[in-house]
């Protein structure tokens, strides 16, 4: 899957491909969201047809 992270006026970092048990570190295009609220956004990477779940853990540091 692919993600990316977003604030309240659309995308503040690249996209991001993750597979199972693999580890990524996001870098943002932007500093204006420091200490602001942020989302993260996902999509299929093979953007093909059907249901996804994705679980895990972000570090905001």
């Amino acid at each position: 899957m692919n993600f990316w992270a977003q604030d309240h006026s659309g995308d503040i970092s690249s996209k991001y491909n993750q597979k199972v048990g693999s580890v990524a570190k996001i870098i943002f295009n932007t500093n204006k969201d420091k200490g602001n609220s942020i989302r993260m956004a996902m999509e299929n990477g093979k953007l093909s047809t059907g249901y996804a779940f994705v679980a895990g853990r972000v570090n905001f540091r």
